[in-house]
């Protein structure tokens, strides 16, 4: 599996709230079920800044 470098891209505190809780809910969770989370309501993220958000979120554990 090959990683993209984080770029710094501003992730708001809601946003990792927003990717947290699906993961917490039902590990393993894909990565599409995500981005399609009923939570985001009408502003799906795009797949760049979701990566991005994950990235960040591995590196500070």
């Amino acid at each position: 599996m090959e990683f993209l470098e984080v770029e710094s891209i501003s992730i708001s505190e809601a946003d990792f709230d927003q990717i947290v809780v699906p993961l917490a809910a039902s590990p393993p969770t894909s990565f599409a079920a995500i981005r399609n989370s009923r939570k985001w309501g009408d502003e799906k993220k795009s797949v760049h800044y979701l990566r991005n958000a994950l990235l960040q979120l591995i590196d500070t554990n």
